[in-house]
């Protein structure tokens, strides 16, 4: 009977650990996403400031139409890139050594 009440006493004490262990990780990745999620977020207001500033700065030399037409091309062009990009990636058809032991996630 001992040896059972032990058994149950080092499971709940595994247990303990085990959710210490993951409110200490948890932490971190919450931590780490919300770095990420502001950096994300800074990144798009610096893409969309660049946007504006070559948007106005080609409408003073080749007129508004033309250079949003332009910018937006640029936008466009750069964007389809990179979805082709890390597409390839996601299929394991990177570069070398990026994406290789990665399998197909469309089953």
């Amino acid at each position: 009977m001992e040896t059972f009440a032990n058994l149950i006493v080092s499971f709940f004490d595994l247990l303990e650990a085990e959710g210490r262990t993951f409110k200490e990780k948890s932490v971190l990745v919450i931590e780490g996403f919300l770095i990420m999620f502001f950096g994300v977020s800074l990144v798009i207001y610096g893409v969309f400031a660049v946007g504006a500033a070559l948007y106005m700065w080609l409408s003073d030399h080749i007129g508004k139409p033309f250079s949003a037409l332009l910018v937006a091309a640029l936008f466009l062009g750069i964007g389809i890139w990179l979805l082709t990009k890390g597409r390839a990636i996601t299929y394991g058809k990177g570069g070398a050594g990026v994406g290789s032991e990665q399998k197909r996630t469309d089953s």
